[in-house]
This record gives structure tokens, sequence and C-alpha cells, in this order.
């Protein structure tokens, strides 16, 4: 797998409105954990759609990765006018995005519903596999690309979910209590 879509839970669907908040180291250390096994198995290109959120973490830690590993960062927003209502935070969020290795824009602006299921389908059919943090007990618009990622043939998913994150964060009070 040389390329890996990244999605999942907006911050705010998690209800995670500060940058401080110590549920994202949680949920960084698990990403890098599950990262590193990516890079091992020869991952090349992460791809992000522009998220704030579990896919803004996951850029964060490849951002750090990538001093270490070949690993390339694309970032392929929706439209060009993504995040232009966001607040300070979220406007320094999109300007990370910026500095990827590869920054391109589906569409200059919405017009229609369908240019959603089309942005999604050019993502998997540009990726091998895809990288996500979602629980199905707790349902937003992602549900509209997974199921796209589970009927995709040969095409390969990583989930996390809410019991992985707590089974892992029991793991690493254990470490750190021991």
């Amino acid at each position: 797998m040389k390329s890996l879509l990244i999605c999942g839970y907006k911050d705010y669907e998690l209800a995670i409105f500060k940058s401080s908040d110590p549920r994202i180291t949680v949920i960084k250390k698990d990403i890098k954990k599950h990262l590193l096994k990516f890079i091992d198995e020869g991952l090349e290109w992460l791809i992000f759609s522009g998220n704030k959120g579990f896919e803004f973490w996951a850029y964060e830690v490849a951002n750090e990765l990538k001093g270490d590993y070949n690993l390339q960062l694309a970032v392929i927003f929706n439209f060009k006018t993504h995040g232009e209502n966001w607040n300070e935070e979220g406007k320094m969020i999109i300007s990370e995005y910026l500095k990827a290795d590869f920054v391109q824009y589906a569409y200059d602006k919405y017009e229609n519903p369908g240019q959603f299921k089309e942005y999604n389908r050019f993502l998997l059919n540009h990726t091998d596999g895809c990288f996500y943090f979602y629980d199905q007990e707790h349902e937003t618009n992602f549900k509209y690309l997974l199921k796209m990622v589970q009927e995709k043939e040969d095409y390969e998913s990583f989930g996390i979910d809410f019991e992985e994150l707590e089974e892992f964060s029991r793991e690493l009070n254990d470490d750190y209590s021991s």
C-alpha cells in the first residue's frame, strides 16, 4: 500500500473545542502507532481532505514523522472556499495544510450535492486504502464515505473506534503508573 486516505471525526463531533484537550494526546499517540506500522509496510503518501479533528491530528503526527521517514503529504480540498468561514484557529489549520507536499482543490465552488459523492469517489480512486477514526454507534456524515470505502473492491481500510482508544488509553496509563 503506497497511498492512504486519512479521515474521521471532526473535532466538534468529539466535543473537543480546544487544542489543549488531553484526549488529543491519546489520539495522536494512537495515530502514530498506526502510521509507523503503515510506513514499515511501504506507505509513501498520506492523503487528507483538509478537515479539523482526527484528520488534522494525523497530519500533525505525519509532519513530525517526515523528518525520519520518506513520507509525502497531500491535501485535496473539496472546494477552494474550504475553511473560509472557520475561526482563527481553523484558519491556522488551513495554513498548515497549505504547507503539504501537494495541495489541490477538486472544485472552485459548491454547485450541487453530487459534487460530494464525486469528490469522495475521486479520493478513493486515487488511494490504496483508508485509515479512519469512526464508530458506527456515533454516526455522522462520514457514514457515506465509509460505505463507499467498504464497498470498494481491492481497497484496504483500517479503522479505530472509541473502544480501541479507551483500551489504548488504559495501556498508556498502565505504562505511566508502573
